[in-house]
């Protein structure tokens, strides 16, 4: 079986769709929590510009705010998700994505720009608690969507393994988290589509 080329921009699809799916039903579930933001796309390079704008345009169904799905790096694996640095990129390797989500919210402002006073407790943990949920959301988006979507190569199950998941910001009046995946794109040659998946109970 020939190797894809488009296998890799077909995960970064797969993965912003899992997490913008996951954010608009959570949103659907939680009464005041922004859903999915309007501004939600695959970026390319190894920085993503921060903003947390902009505010919906009448009768869209979106969120203020950033998620941006970028791709970090490749690396060969025969111990998945461990990078391998002796392999050989055929037998029996296979390679892995590392793939960083960036999930960005705005900040409260202060009622009176004039002056230097911080936003109030309340505000603060009103822009807390809409961070932590984003962030289980993300995460278990990440652990039930992704690994399940539809998958490459015929496999049934699409190995995953989350690298980190922290909290950023403020930063441009912007707070949020980035999660950093792992993904298994199958082996490079085509060779062994048909990699076993480890028993996660084990």
């Amino acid at each position: 079986m020939a190797a894809d080329p488009l296998a890799l921009d077909k995960v970064v699809d797969l993965v912003l769709e899992c997490m913008c799916s996951a954010l608009t039903a959570t949103a659907e579930a939680v009464d005041g929590q922004p859903g999915c933001p309007c501004l939600a796309c695959k970026v390319p390079g190894s920085l993503t510009t921060w903003t947390c704008d902009p505010e919906p345009l009448p009768g869209q169904d979106c969120a203020p705010g950033q998620l941006a799905v970028r791709v970090a790096r490749l690396f060969p694996s025969t111990t998945f998700p461990g990078q391998d640095l002796g392999a050989d990129g055929c037998a029996p390797s296979t390679i892995v994505a590392e793939i960083v989500v960036l999930l960005l919210r705005c900040m409260p402002v202060v009622s009176d720009q004039e002056t230097d006073c911080l936003p109030t407790c309340d505000q603060l943990a009103a822009a807390a608690r809409v961070q932590h949920i984003d962030m289980l959301t993300i995460f278990r988006a990440a652990t039930c969507c992704v690994p399940f979507a539809p998958t490459l190569g015929g496999r049934k199950r699409r190995r995953v393994a989350i690298s980190s998941h922290r909290a950023v910001g403020p930063e441009e009046r912007c707070v949020g988290s980035e999660l950093t995946l792992l993904v298994d794109l199958g082996n490079p040659c085509g060779c062994d589509p048909d990699l076993p998946t480890p028993d996660p109970s084990v």
